[in-house]
């Protein structure tokens, strides 16, 4: 009988680009000594195709080495860089919630809000903020259908609950992180570790977030769409706070959010032809001087592609389950913008369109803002979506009956805590759930 190679998927992050990927190492490639079996715990029984659970990786290549002092150094660097990368951080939002919290309350641009006013408009419009939670809710049961029918089309089952506690994770990390680079590495570990094969556990969660992006753009190039002919006749006072300047940035990321669908598609049609496009466009940049190594970045970029464009062509070979994948990920998209509709109605939000229409007038600016700050480097886009946001709020708030009264930054708080701070302390709870039943269950 033939001898199987054994081969291991291992997940890296571009250095450059921030883009996680998905190599394999072959078993020639492994050091003898890389895997030490925890035999000290017999009694804790994993599932069999886990990952980091039996199994614990000190080495995966020969070529590093820890005690290499250029490596130190390199390690020292990106230390010191993440260290300052954090405080930036740390100042931007704080700045902004300052600037924001003192524009509100004591800029004498407006009155502080009475207490009375504020508790009978709080008591009047209670019922959206429950709708506001319910939207978020909601964002993990779209996000967990969308992994479930993902799962059904590659495994045949749909693994409904766990594809909801893939969705938590996922989220949470892609907030925790720049560019929402962290959710799907996160997703392809938490599947591998809980009975998915490792080839369809990286399949899901990497198609998952190309459909993802493709919801992200529809929905962008159907609200700039809407905007630029102002179909639903958005009140003048809100187009002009950003006086024109909301559509440059708003394409802009939606470009940047094009570039994965597109070379996915690209690839999924001709590999050859997308291999050359991508040559040229790494040899451009080598040119200009922005790549420095780029026969090594387009190797990077070619697995990551290729590895995308794999996955969707096998998905969308039940177009069924990709139909109904695609539907999933625009609710996802809708509740989330529905969020900032049901805190402004909490706090007031009165225009003359009612309804239906006062609800499409809002999202659409919402995914024009978002689509405005999505290149910006922090952890959920901090720092430029509160301002931003908080100018759609101030003036939002403004046509209302409650108009004379600060209560922007109420307004923006609510929100934000709700699509960007709930996310991460549900991921951070159901993380600590899980560390404490598997200390449970080592201690049984």
């Amino acid at each position: 009988m033939k001898k199987e190679k054994l081969t291991i998927n291992k997940i890296e992050i571009d250095s450059e680009t921030n883009e996680a990927y998905i190599t394999k190492v072959d078993e020639k490639n492994l050091i003898n000594d890389t895997v030490n079996s925890q035999a000290e715990q017999p009694s804790v029984i994993e599932p069999i195709n886990s990952i980091g659970e039996q199994l614990v990786m000190s080495k995966i290549f020969n070529s590093y080495d820890h005690n290499n002092e250029e490596n130190a150094k390199i390690t020292k660097r990106k230390k010191t860089l993440k260290v300052l990368s954090t405080i930036l951080f740390i100042v931007l939002i704080v700045g902004v919630l300052a600037y924001t919290f003192y524009k509100d309350f004591f800029s004498g641009e407006k009155e502080p809000i009475p207490k009375e006013v504020l508790f009978s408009t709080l008591s009047k419009n209670w019922p959206y903020i429950l709708l506001a939670v319910f939207s978020c809710f909601m964002c993990y049961v779209f996000k967990g259908l969308r992994l479930s029918f993902l799962c059904k089309n590659l495994t045949g089952k749909y693994h409904f609950i766990l594809c909801l506690k893939t969705a938590v994770f996922g989220l949470c990390y892609n907030y925790m992180t720049p560019f929402a680079i962290g959710g799907p590495p996160s997703e392809i570990v938490y599947m591998a570790s809980h009975n998915i094969s490792s080839e369809h556990a990286s399949s899901i969660p990497l198609s998952s977030y190309v459909i993802h992006q493709i919801c992200l753009v529809l929905m962008v190039i159907v609200s700039l769409v809407f905007y630029t002919t102002n179909a639903f006749n958005i009140p003048y006072e809100i187009k002009s706070v950003f006086k024109g300047g909301l559509i440059v940035p708003a394409s802009i990321g939606l470009f940047f959010s094009l570039l994965i669908p597109f070379w996915v598609v690209v690839f999924s049609l001709s590999k050859k032809f997308g291999e050359k496009i991508i040559s040229f466009v790494f040899f451009l940049g080598s040119k200009l001087k922005i790549i420095k190594d780029p026969k090594a970045s387009k190797e990077k970029a070619m697995i990551s592609l290729s590895k995308n464009a794999e996955c969707i062509m096998q998905v969308a070979k039940k177009p069924s389950s990709f139909i109904l994948a695609i539907v999933a990920g625009i609710g996802e998209q809708l509740a989330l913008m529905s969020i900032a509709y049901f805190s402004l109605k909490t706090f007031g939000l009165n225009w003359e369109a009612k309804g239906f229409i006062e609800w499409i007038q809002i999202l659409q600016m919402c995914f024009l803002l978002q689509s405005a700050v999505s290149f910006i480097p922090t952890p959920g886009n901090s720092g430029a979506a509160d301002l931003s946001f908080y100018l759609l709020f101030e003036k939002g708030l403004a046509l209302g009956t409650i108009g004379l009264y600060s209560v922007a930054f109420p307004a923006m708080m609510t929100w934000r805590f709700l699509c960007f701070y709930t996310f991460i302390l549900v991921g951070v709870i159901a993380k600590g759930i899980k560390k404490g039943k598997k200390l449970k269950a080592k201690r049984k």
